[in-house]
This record gives C-alpha cells, structure tokens and sequence, in this order.
C-alpha cells in the first residue's frame, strides 16, 4: 500500500509539471509588450510582419483557455505566428491600460468595450499599419481550423473587397 500511495503523488507531480510547463510555454509566446498596441505595431513593420494579433480573453473562460493550452501551444502554430505577427493577449474585465495605435492609454476593459468585445474569446487581426483585417468571434475548433484562419488574413484575402472567412473557407475546399 505504501509503495502504491508513492506511485500515485509521483504520478500527480509528473502531471502536474507538465501542466505548469505547458502553461508557462503558452504565457512565453505573447509578445514582450502584449498590451501595448502601438509598440507592437512598430516592431511588426520594423521586422517585416504582418501585422499584430490581439487575443480577448477574461477570467475563467474555458474555450480561452481550450484555446491556450491546446491551439496556442501547438508548434507550428507558434511558429506561424511569430514569424508573421506581434502577440497581444487583452482580458476585457481588466481596469489595466493597454496602449492604442495612437499612444493614449485606456483600460482594457474600454478598449474591448469600444471595439464590442463582450464575450469571449474573440481575435484581432491588424496589418501593420494598425487597420483592422479581419475579426473571429469564438473559440477555433481545432489547430488546423486556427491556422486556416491565419492562412485567410497572411494570404492577403481578408483584404480582398467582399471576402470573409467563410467564404474562403468555401472557396478553398
């Protein structure tokens, strides 16, 4: 019995450890400023990115974090997204400031509530000029269904007059 209680605490330490990894590798992937709009806008034009992606998210969200820990995590993800846009990461109940395009700062919560951003999660997509290219409303299902999104805006039609998401999508199948 004692041999099978040090099995089962070993157990939850391994468990837990690789929580708090992935936990840890999802938190290091935002951007080194990841609430200041106007300094990730300069790093992705300095850099040659496209643009910046915000993340909205609150307080015991489960598909924001379904969205960290399963989609924010994956590798090719990751390595999509740093290579073509600055992570910022915005909780809509936080009297925090975050700094807009222009340099004035306001709290997160007034800059989700301008932007009607009042569930979550919901994701940004702006070039680097700080134009807003496209904006999903909810969790992405799966890690290939993120990336599709991410193909939409770094392929340039979210630009196209008339297009959106679903209509790439169909057009693409």
């Amino acid at each position: 019995m004692f041999f099978f209680r040090i099995k089962v605490m070993l157990t939850a330490m391994v468990l837990s450890l690789g929580l708090f990894a992935s936990v840890a590798q999802a938190d290091s992937w935002w951007s080194e400023n990841p609430h200041n709009l106007q300094s990730n806008l300069v790093a992705a034009s300095e850099v040659g990115k496209k643009g910046v992606f915000v993340f909205f998210e609150m307080d015991d969200c489960p598909f924001c974090e379904r969205m960290e820990n399963e989609i924010f995590t994956d590798e090719e993800v990751r390595a999509v997204m740093q290579s073509h846009f600055e992570l910022m990461k915005i909780n809509i109940e936080s009297s925090k400031p975050v700094v807009l395009a222009d340099g004035s700062e306001i709290s997160q919560k007034t800059f989700a509530q301008e932007n009607r951003v009042h569930a979550t999660p919901v994701m940004f997509f702006y070039n680097a000029q700080g134009e807003l290219l496209t904006r999903y409303v909810g969790p992405t299902r799966t890690v290939a269904g993120f990336l599709e999104l991410v193909e939409f805006v770094t392929s340039g039609a979210a630009e196209q007059p008339g297009m959106n998401f679903r209509r790439f999508q169909q057009k693409n199948r």
